[in-house]
């Protein structure tokens, strides 16, 4: 008798160990989800922490880390660069104990931009404003051309004017020391060249123009690339060619002047309120817009010898390349997606 007691007695050690060491587990388990759940939520915190530092702080610098202390665990966050887009990554790890949970985000920091109103290869919003040729003059098409090709895309849909004015193409292009006249084959589009008395370059310079003016940068030699695109200013005297690229929306202020030269290439929207000269062969592929009083010179070279042929293309590829990789600052911060 007393064996099977002493023997029951060390079954119910056993068992109640085993439950002890049972319980342990589930309470770790118990634990681990609590702290796992907690994290989780911490990192959404963390979100809406680092999306209000971006609204609130224009200051935050890339990569540097902010670091609260919360709910008895931390949350760090930080942002960096997308590449080839203007929207930023947030990166957030929330950890309570030994546990962690970490979190992407991608956040809007600025408005779309939408260029798809664009008349055509060029448009002169402006009563005062003149086209002053002093060579030959640019090569305007409005017949749609993907970057860098040297012809047309061919769906004739997507054509627009070569020049759309709100004065006549007598009135608008004042030629100088040439045989070139008014109608000549040097624009090309559908139409060719679009009278519109209706155009207000005043709703220009309200809705387009002065929109992009607060997010662009000021001038300093570098005009974007096709990879990313900028919003530039240009208020000064200013001069940029040989072999280079530029790309985005480029802003020449009034009593500004820009010169482009040599070979470039432009990708993108012009947006001229002062005074822009072409001389060589560059190439814009996109619109050139002029507001009010503003002008354009096709200049000889200093021996008076006219050498080279600029060309204004529309090309609709090169507009939806801005629309795709820029955006406005100055609005609201939203976020876009979440993702581990």
């Amino acid at each position: 008798m007393l064996i099977i007691v002493m023997g029951l007695l060390v079954a119910l050690g056993y068992t109640f160990m085993g439950m002890t060491s049972q319980r342990k587990a589930m309470t770790k388990q118990s634990v681990n989800t609590a702290e796992q759940a907690m994290t989780q939520n911490m990192t959404r915190t963390g979100i809406e922490f680092g999306i209000n530092e971006l609204s609130e702080n224009p200051s935050w610098e890339k990569n540097s880390k902010i670091t609260k202390t919360i709910d008895g665990g931390t949350i760090e966050y930080f942002w960096s660069d997308i590449p080839s887009s203007n929207n930023i990554k947030l990166t957030v790890t929330a950890t309570v104990n030994n546990t962690s949970n970490k979190i992407f985000a991608t956040v809007s920091t600025g408005e779309a931009i939408d260029l798809s109103q664009i008349p055509g290869a060029m448009g002169v919003y402006g009563d005062g404003t003149q086209v002053q040729i002093n060579g030959n003059p640019p090569q305007i098409d409005g017949r749609n051309y993907d970057m860098d090709a040297s012809a047309p895309n061919g769906d004739q849909d997507s054509y627009k004017s070569g020049v759309t004015g709100i004065n006549s193409e007598g009135e608008t292009f004042n030629f100088s020391g040439n045989s070139n006249e008014v109608g000549g084959d040097y624009i090309e589009g559908s139409p060719r060249y679009n009278e519109d008395p209706e155009l207000d370059g005043q709703v220009w310079n309200d809705e387009i123009a002065n929109k992009y003016v607060p997010s662009a940068e000021p001038y300093n030699g570098d005009l974007g690339s096709r990879s990313s695109p900028k919003i530039i200013t240009v208020s000064g005297n200013e001069s940029y060619g040989s072999s280079a690229e530029g790309a985005g929306i480029l802003i020449v202020e009034a009593g500004g002047s820009l010169q482009l030269t040599g070979d470039m290439s432009y990708y993108g929207l012009i947006i001229i309120k002062g005074n822009l000269k072409l001389s060589g062969s560059p190439q814009i592929y996109g619109s050139v817009i002029f507001a009010d009083n503003s002008s354009i010179d096709v200049e000889e070279d200093p021996e008076g010898v006219y050498s080279g042929n600029p060309d204004i293309r529309y090309s609709s590829d090169a507009l939806n390349n801005v629309n795709e990789k820029l955006q406005t600052s100055g609005s609201e911060t939203k976020l876009v997606s979440m993702y581990n």
